[in-house]
Order: structure tokens, then sequence, then C-alpha cells
């Protein structure tokens, strides 16, 4: 965004702006007072104080100094040609231009030399290269060698006399014409066409820029407006005199008695003073402001002025952005077919959009004065050729995309105080063709996220009303950090569940680091303002993990104060194969949910899932295919960190009640994952390295279920499978499985824990892990399970190579994949060794139903 007020600051100050043009170039040089560019290098100030065409060859030739006026202004230059004028030979004295470039250049320009026997002076008015002409002169004849005083005098309605200056110092008129077709310069400029043989044959001198009318009339300050927190705008009467504007004691502002640190004209309109004061003006608060000493460019005097000022701070929330017709084709059921931006306003009293701004992604749109808000009412934005909508701010041109657009409206220090992200998505799936709107659900909490759906008026919409979906609610719920990335290592950037805002002063003092890291700097992205970016000394190193704690300081739109967390920040780590496994997948989801895959950290490092892409796995090539989007934003998942991936996590937190502080990448990231059977893969994105890879089917859930429909396969510590708990609406999207591995410390050579389990998947001991602590004389085993009367039940595992400790795990199912009948059952273990010598370990586990 655009820095400060209507003004970039630099124009705010101290702008010295000449009222005319003076050069007689007696300082021998054209470099100021005042300054010349262009092909400088190819004129030079002779020893006559003369300015010279002084070129290397034939060619165009241009000198240029900044001019502003041209409203009831003559222009007086003398020329010396010192040949005869031809098409190749002449000059232009560009009176009014607006580029420094004559081949683009748009305004008037008084033509000396011609080819013919018949040359006189000719005024011509130059528009995209054409060139029209304004008036021929009677004489003088300029058709040799020639040196006179031209004097061209424009009205402020477009006439134009032309003529010389004699010896006698009298002016006489050799032409008249009228064009208005321009009424603004920026430039006066000299041009040199010639060739070879008179490229040093061109002077000019004693030229002159200025008013011509006799002003009596003083000006007055009529008003002026705050435009910033420490600027005002004066707005007077006529233009004002540049060095009576930058006199700083020339103002007044009570209370307090202060005085600007800057003040100077407007360099859009001279008619307007800048003021810029050192301190900040005080919300609410009225002012008066004192202006004397001001001088018009005539040299009369202003009255004293003294001017009511009321500073109004506006403020996120003020204004909301509550509907969008972005998509009319079809045309909306009862609407003009029109696009438009409705805002609405949250105040009790009006509030005055001038000079705020609007974009709409890459475009911009700025508010005029005539652009205002009631009290608690409705402003339409639409294209400036429609019609139907006569109460509407009329932007040309003005357009909303269908699909995607980000939308900021930012006030007159271009901060942003409303935004708005949509898509096409947003609407229901019956409304994504067009021809509805979407509208604001709760304009209380204009912030908020999912606070917009598809307009449920048969119209279509509801410009200019309340939204046909509104649902005003409390907002109770605390925002948090959701997770924390590291672009480079003297930066932390923090991403938070919504839009955040700060109570404490300075943010700083809310976040610290370990290892002897200081947060030296932090700040909040607007829009949004969803990251903050912390700055910290000294940077982190590779590899090493810091921990940053947040204390407070920060609430979100309601007030709800986000509370003191800890989590982990580290410079990225590419993973690799066997850093991250696949814990947790979700293939058959119930209606109105989406498949869902979970990875976690077994490794010991901060890994950047930016790398990383899903993709389908061919297990006989051991290759993958039909490779996925990269993930996104670039986050690190941590040792032991859980990431939640899918495309809404919509209904996640009523449907699973744990993962309300989860890490989740949402968006179209996963293949499509069957309901029988499928695989998964997640890889490195440009190398398509497996990190790990899964197949899956229906059949690796519980025999007990009736039905598979929403229930997630959960990867258990030996690397099978197992339906999630009924207890956890079975699924642990982003948080630890509802099946965990109980590791026990060594008792004896088994152990069983616990020693009753309960397999009916409501994810409380549903299943028993078997604890092997090894002879060391043994070093293959076969556990299997059995009945009270000694039948075989269930082969764990056939000659189970052994280490120091090992785990298996019993779901209380036979080989056949059904649930035994509550009882007691024996764990035993046969142990084997190279030598033939066996021994014999038995536990015993008990099933209840």
């Amino acid at each position: 965004m655009k820095e400060c007020c209507l003004i970039p600051l630099f124009c705010l100050l101290m702008i010295s702006l000449r009222s005319q043009v003076t050069e007689d170039f007696s300082d021998g040089n054209f470099t100021e007072n005042p300054e010349w560019s262009g092909d400088t290098q190819s004129f030079i100030v002779n020893d006559d104080t003369t300015l010279q065409l002084s070129a290397g060859g034939a060619g165009t030739y241009c000198m240029y100094t900044s001019n502003s006026l041209c409203d009831s202004t003559e222009w007086i230059i003398t020329a010396r040609l010192k040949f005869s004028p031809s098409s190749n030979n002449n000059a232009r004295i560009w009176l009014m231009t607006d580029s420094k470039n004559p081949e683009t250049a748009n305004g008037y320009f008084l033509q000396l030399g011609e080819s013919g026997g018949e040359d006189v002076p000719e005024l011509f008015c130059c528009e995209n290269g054409n060139n029209t002409s304004v008036c021929r002169c009677s004489g003088p004849d300029i058709s040799s060698s020639s040196l006179y005083t031209y004097r061209i005098i424009r009205t402020k309605y477009g006439f134009w006399n032309v003529g010389i200056i004699n010896e006698n110092s009298v002016y006489e008129e050799c032409g008249a014409g009228f064009n208005d077709l321009f009424s603004e310069t920026a430039w006066f400029g000299i041009q040199c066409n010639c060739t070879s043989s008179n490229a040093d044959n061109f002077y000019f001198d004693n030229i002159l820029i200025r008013n011509t009318y006799y002003d009596t009339e003083p000006p007055e300050a009529w008003d002026a407006k705050p435009c910033g927190a420490d600027k005002i705008q004066i707005f007077f009467s006529e233009p004002i005199d540049t060095e009576t504007a930058q006199e700083v004691t020339n103002y007044r502002l009570s209370p307090g008695g202060q005085t600007p640190v800057g003040a100077g004209t407007s360099i859009a309109d001279q008619s307007v003073i800048q003021l810029l004061f050192e301190s900040s003006f005080i919300n609410g608060e009225a002012y008066i402001l004192e202006v004397s000493g001001i001088k018009d460019p005539a040299g009369n005097l202003s009255e004293t002025a003294f001017l009511s000022i009321k500073y109004h701070k506006s403020v996120i929330g003020e204004l909301v952005i509550s509907e969008i017709m972005a998509d009319i084709n079809p045309v909306p059921p009862g609407l003009p077919p029109a696009e438009f931006l409705e805002l609405y306003s949250r105040v009790d009293y009006p509030l005055s959009l001038e000079g705020y701004t609007l974009w709409i992604n890459n475009r911009e749109y700025r508010f005029d004065g005539s652009a205002a808000v009631d009290p608690g009412g409705f402003l339409l934005i639409t294209d400036a050729n429609t019609l139907e909508y006569p109460e509407a701010i009329r932007f040309e041109n003005f357009t909303l995309p269908n699909s995607y657009a980000d939308i900021v409206i930012g006030n007159t220090e271009d901060q942003a105080v409303a935004w708005l992200s949509y898509s096409d998505d947003m609407q229901d799936t019956e409304k994504r063709d067009g021809g509805w709107s979407l509208e604001i659900i709760n304009p209380e909490n204009p912030v908020s996220n999912d606070n917009m759906a598809s307009s449920a008026d048969p119209r279509g919409g509801t410009p200019g009303e309340h939204s046909s979906i509104l649902h005003i609610t409390s907002d109770i719920t605390p925002p948090y950090i959701t997770c924390c990335e590291v672009p480079v290592s003297d930066s932390i950037v923090l991403y938070t569940s919504e839009a955040v805002f700060t109570q404490s002063d300075p943010l700083v003092r809310s976040f610290s680091l370990t290892n002897s890291t200081i947060v030296t700097g932090a700040t909040i992205e607007s829009p949004g303002r969803k990251k903050i970016t912390l700055s910290i000394a000294p940077p982190l190193a590779s590899g090493v993990i810091a921990e940053v704690s947040y204390s407070g300081g920060l609430t979100d739109f309601s007030g709800n104060a986000m509370p003191a967390q800890t989590l982990f920040a580290a410079l990225p780590q590419l993973p690799e194969k066997g850093d991250l496994r696949i814990n947790e997948i979700l293939f058959n989801p119930a209606e109105e949910m989406y498949d869902y895959a979970e990875l976690y950290n077994t490794s010991e490092k901060a890994v950047s899932i930016s790398s990383l892409a899903f993709a389908h796995y061919d297990s006989l090539t051991d290759a993958i295919y039909d490779k996925q989007d990269k993930l996104w934003p670039s986050m690190l998942l941590f040792p032991n960190e859980y990431l939640l991936i899918t495309k809404d996590t919509a209904g996640f937190y009523r449907r699973y009640p744990g993962c309300g502080k989860i890490k989740a990448v949402t968006g179209s990231f996963l293949p499509t994952l069957p309901n029988e059977e499928g695989t998964l893969a997640v890889a490195t994105f440009a190398g398509s390295a497996i990190i790990d890879a899964v197949c899956y089917n229906s059949a690796m859930h519980s025999g007990l279920l009736y039905s598979t429909e929403g229930v997630a396969l959960e990867r258990l510590a030996d690397g099978s499978w197992h339906s999630s708990g009924e207890l956890n609406n079975f699924g642990t999207p982003g948080y630890e499985n509802s099946h965990i591995q109980q590791f026990l410390e060594p008792g004896g050579s088994l152990t069983v824990m616990p020693q009753v389990i309960t397999p009916d998947c409501d994810g409380i001991d549903d299943i028993a892990t078997i604890h092997i602590e090894a002879p060391a004389e043994y070093d293959v085993a076969t556990v299997q399970i059995f009945d009270k009367k000694g039948y075989h039940i269930r082969t764990l595992h056939d000659n189970l190579h052994l280490a120091e400790n090992n785990n298996l795990l019993w779901d209380g199912t036979t080989d056949s994949g059904s649930i035994v009948t509550a009882g007691f059952y024996i764990a035993l273990v046969s142990f084997r060794n190279e030598k033939g010598r066996a021994e014999v370990k038995r536990a015993l586990i008990g099933v209840s139903q």
C-alpha cells in the first residue's frame, strides 16, 4: 500500500514551487535557478551568457524546466536562429507540455521555421503526435537568419495571442487563436531540430513565464480537515504563495499551542496547504487552527482565520464489507444484472470515506468527498455505467472477479480498516454458477473466519438491506497461535487462529525466547492481522530448536484475550525417508466431512512441510504417481508433533472434541482415497523421494463395526492398523491416537498391560501390550494366544527375531479376525536358539465385553 495520506509524505513538506520562471543564464549554468533537464550535454551557456546549442551532429535536442503556470499566463523568450529555417532546421518552443519526450508530449508549442519562402511563427496544439494549428502569425519574416523576442499570452479560457517585443520594447501582436484542449502543464521546453551544419546555430535567452492578471483579492482560508493522525489540509479560495505557505510560524493549533514541523502547498493543488505535526492528534478532541500571514502570488495578505477541526481516528470494525455480487451470469432472479459491493456502517455517526481507498486484488479505487455512509446505513459500490442503483457510488470499470479476490479498504493513512477474501467455494453448491450474492452472517464480528455465505433471499441478494442470513452471536472463543515458521535466521513468523489486536505497548514485550535469544521487534501484518513477525537477535543456528513464549497482551476483535502459550521455532530441515510417517487416514468420511491424513514426526528434526506433496503409491515399482500440489503454508513440524491434512476442517471441532488446537493444512492436497482400498504416499515435491507410504483396505477395520463410514484407521506401534475408538468419534485427526502402545518398565520375561482388555472399539483398553524381555541366550520366539482349555486362538508372531525388549499387541481377535468371547486367555511365548534349546513363558490376559 501507499504511504500516508492522499499525497506521499515527501510532497506534504517543504516543497518549493516557484510562482514564475525567470532565466537569463547570467549565473553561467542551467543546473540551478531554475534547473534544466534533457539533452543537457548538447547545450552550453556561452561567453555572452546565452543558451546555445552545441551538439556534435544532426538530430533533435531538447531542454526542459519545471513549470505549472498556464492559466492567464505570458511566456517571453528571445530566440536567435543563425540560418534559413527548413523542415530539417527549426525550433519549437514548448509553452505547455506533459512530457519531456516530444514524441509523446501533449500540449502547445510555437514553431520557428518551416520549408518555403513565407516562413512565420505558428502556434500548434499537439495531441498524441497530431499537430493542429492554433494560429499562424502574419509576421515577422523568419525565412532567413532571425533574432526576435517573442511574447505569447494565454487567457484563462483558452484564448491565445502571439507577438514580438520590438527594439522599442513595444509589444506587436502577430496572431491570435482559440484552443482549450489542455489546461494543465508540467514543463516548459526548447526543442532544436537541426542538420550537422547548424548544430551550434540556435541561441535562446531572457526567458520569463508569469501570470498576467492583476489580483487585488486576498486569499481566504475557508476550511481545514485532518488527513491523518498528524496531518492537516487547509483549503483556500485561490493558489497560495509558496514561501508564506512554508513558514510554520503562520499556524498555531490549540489546545497545546502546537506549531507544525513542516508546511507547504500541495503539489496537486496550490490552493491547499498541507501541515505536518510532531505529535498525533487525540481521538475525538476538538481543535482550533489559527492561520495568519498567508499571501497569494500577487502579494495579497489573508486575514487571520480560526478553523475548527475534530480528529476522528478510523478503526477496524467501523466499516464492514457486508455483501458481494460478483457473478451475474446467469442474471440474479430478482435483481438488476449489476456487480456490486456493499458496505455497512456499525457506528452511530456519519462516516465519511473521503480519501479512503478500495483495493480489489491489484486494482485501486479512490473515494472522493461524496462518499459517506449514514449511521447504521449501507453504501453500494458499482460500475459507472450501471444505472440500476441510483444511490450507489460509481467507479468506472469497477468489477469483481467471479472465482476469488482479496478486498481491502484503507483509510486516509492507507491503513486497512476492512478486508475480506472471498471465493466461489463459499457459495452453496447449487448457487456457484452465478446469480447469487455472498452476504455477511455476523456483522458484529466482521473479521471472524467463515463469516460469508450464499444469500437466502429469493431475489439473489439484499443490496442496501440487512443480510437475509443474519445471525448475530457472541464470540467467546479466544484466539491462539496455530503454528510458526522461520523464513530467515533472524525472523520468526507466528500465525494465529483469527485476527488479533494488541493491548500491549510495545507488542515486543509479549514475546520471549530461550537460548539467550532476544526479541527485538514485533509487528502484526495488516490486513488480515493473523500473522505476527518477530525480529530476533542473535539469529537461530541450524539444528537448534528454541522455545517461543507468548505471555499476553493480544485479543481478538471481540476482546477475548489470547492465553499464554509456548511453542517451538527452528530453521527448517528437509525430511528424509522415515522422518515422517502416515499415522492416520480417513478414506470413507461421513456425510459433509472430508478425507484426511495425519503425519507424525518421528525424527529429531524441525521438518519443513512445504517441501512435501502427497501422491498415490505403486508397491510393485516402489514409485509414486498422481502427485498433488505442494503443501502450504510453509510451517514446521517438530519432533513428536502431528499434522492434519484435509480439504476443510468445517465441522471437525464438533465431531472431534480433541482437535481444538491442532496443526492443520486445509486445501486440495490429498489424492482421491477410494472407500474400499487404495494407497497413499508422502514424498518430496521436487525429487519425488518417498518419505512414507501405506496401502490400505476396508478389511483392516475392526470386525465389530457395523459400518466403517466415518471411521479412521490408526497406525499402531508395530506398523499394523486398527480402527479408531468409538469414544473418540472414530478419529483423532491431528493429535494422539486412541490406541497408544503402552511401553512398560522391564519387570520379567513376559508382562501384559492392561491385564484385562475390552475390545469394543471405545478407545479404552481395546488392546493388550505384550512386553517381552528376551533372555540373552535366546534369538527367536513364537508368540501365541490360547484359551483356558488350551485351544489355539491366535499367532501374533512366528519366528520373531528378538531384540532386548519387544512389544506385541493383541486386540482380542482370532486368526480369522473374529472377536473372542469373554474370559481368560493365555499369552504363550516359546523362546528358541540356534542350538535347539527352548523355553516357554506364560501370562494371563482377561477379556471382558
